[in-house]
């Protein structure tokens, strides 16, 4: 039995192991000089933070791909492990690997911040049928605070392409996320979400909800989570297993995999091509993020890509070497043999 070794920060990235990350989600464009120098100016906190959601989101699938094209019953959350996976082989993965590792990032850049779970919805998770509602702690989000104002900051949910503003006595937070689709948030009374008379703490929680387009008329529920309770490392393991292993895990009923589109990466002949690329300003030295044109997800069988608020490729696939070749394509991901011989023998590969 390993003895516990008591809590254990969050350590931030080495000078090298930056340099590492940030060549790799901006295609070599940014250098660790040049995010030091956008960091040192006015408002350059949140210039860099929004550049860097936007290039991490788009360049860091989300998915849990390793549950299904893996022998391994568990991911590791060793840090050497994460960063091998996400950055060195580019497999993508979930909020327990992707947020530790953008908070290990943010750390080395000096930002002010800790990790907190949310609850994700039935709808999120693909139980919208089984009526509204939540599922315990299956999500992980960081809070950040900027000049004295706190952030929601999730590097992994799409819909989310910037730091947002948490300010419990303010209005309620209305964005653009990715083309289209309107995010709100919303500092409301538990009992007021949670469905069926099931809390009545009077306790107060942050509701995050979105919409497609600003011609729907509902709301769709995304996770509610609170800025008063800190998680840390010890506590990832058990939901880790929970994701590995429970029957109604999203991750695990089904192969998923979705990233953001940045402008340039889908013209009309179906062509992926050169990313836009996050650059420095000549003109004051802040970053220029690169803009969003929409998203890419392989759900099952399934490729959709939106560019624009469009759905301009609804493709259904046959087979397990179509899916590899999807995998390559859209999301720069390279399966060796043996990974994508693991799921020949499981209920979601395809046929081969």
């Amino acid at each position: 039995m390993v003895s516990w070794r008591g809590n254990q920060p969050l350590a931030p990235l080495s000078d090298s192991q930056l340099e590492e990350y940030l060549h790799y989600v901006s295609s070599g464009t940014l250098t660790l000089a040049i995010v030091q120098h956008a960091l040192s100016l006015p408002s350059g906190r949140l210039n860099v933070l929004t550049t860097l959601i936007r290039l991490n989101t788009a360049r860091i699938p989300r998915g849990g791909l390793a549950y299904h094209y893996s022998d391994q019953s568990i991911n590791s959350l060793e840090a050497p492990a994460v960063f091998e996976k996400l950055v060195h082989r580019g497999l993508g993965g979930h909020c327990l690997e992707i947020v530790p590792l953008f908070a290990a990032v943010l750390r080395a850049l000096e930002y002010d911040l800790f990790m907190t779970g949310a609850r994700v919805s039935s709808a999120m998770a693909g139980d919208s049928a089984n009526g509204l509602g939540f599922h315990g702690w299956s999500h992980l989000v960081l809070i950040l605070t900027i000049d004295g104002h706190k952030y929601l900051v999730d590097p992994q949910y799409i819909e989310i392409t910037e730091p947002v503003l948490l300010d419990p006595s303010g209005p309620d937070v209305i964005f653009n996320g990715i083309p289209t689709t309107i995010v709100r948030t919303r500092y409301c009374k538990l009992s007021s979400v949670i469905p069926n008379k099931a809390s009545n703490s009077g306790l107060m929680t942050w509701f995050l909800e979105y919409k497609r387009s600003d011609t729907a008329e509902e709301w769709i529920p995304a996770y509610i989570f609170s800025t008063e309770t800190e998680w840390y490392l010890e506590d990832l393991p058990v939901m880790n297993v929970w994701l590995a292993k429970a029957e109604d895990s999203y991750l695990v009923k089904q192969v998923i995999v979705k990233r953001l589109l940045l402008l340039g990466e889908y013209d009309p002949n179906d062509h992926v091509r050169e990313t836009q690329r996050a650059f420095m300003s000549e003109e004051n030295g802040l970053l220029i993020a690169p803009e969003i044109s929409g998203t890419v997800e392989l759900a099952n069988d399934q490729l959709t890509v939106f560019r624009l608020g469009k759905k301009v490729i609804d493709e259904k696939i046959g087979t397990e070497r179509e899916r590899l070749d999807i995998f390559k394509k859209w999301f720069g991901i390279t399966l060796t043999k043996e990974e994508a011989a693991a799921i020949l023998t499981r209920p979601t590969a395809l046929e081969h």
